[in-house]
């Protein structure tokens, strides 16, 4: 989450820029009109039929310099569990922050949603996904039919 005003920042500027860090969840619809199938051409990152989920709690300053500090684990109906560090990203939040202020004003309270996607399947019957970062607390979304 960013902290205040930014536009054309350095990469040091950025993390100074940095108010904290919260747990995301986008969740697709299957299967409702104008989603399309797996051979269409549909960008399934802007669907109107998708959900996001931003929460429970903000991790602020004193996790601001180790992205490694965040161990994320994922979970569809306690299934499917997978672990994984940002680490694994290949470049700094910093990095990411300084090349978006560069086209666009990033302003306090936006949120940039940063990480590895993780697919986890579909939702069904009464089946919780479940997005959990050490330190920050657990995000869970619910089908209720």
């Amino acid at each position: 989450m960013i902290g205040r005003s930014t536009f054309g920042v350095s990469v040091k500027q950025a993390v100074d820029a940095i108010f904290g860090f919260t747990c995301l969840n986008q969740v697709d619809a299957v299967g409702c009109p104008g989603q399309g199938g797996p051979d269409s051409r549909i960008q399934h990152d802007h669907l109107p039929t998708s959900i996001v989920s931003v929460g429970p709690a903000i991790a602020t300053a004193n996790h601001r310099s180790s992205k490694q500090a965040f161990r994320i684990t994922t979970a569809v109906g306690r299934l499917n569990r997978r672990f994984y560090s940002l680490d694994i990203l290949t470049s700094s939040l910093a990095d990411t922050i300084s090349l978006l202020s560069r086209e666009v004003a990033l302003e306090a309270g936006d949120v940039i949603a940063y990480g590895p996607r993780f697919e986890l399947g579909p939702l069904v019957g009464n089946m919780r996904a479940e997005v959990t970062i050490e330190g920050i607390g657990t995000l869970a979304n619910s089908l209720a039919l």
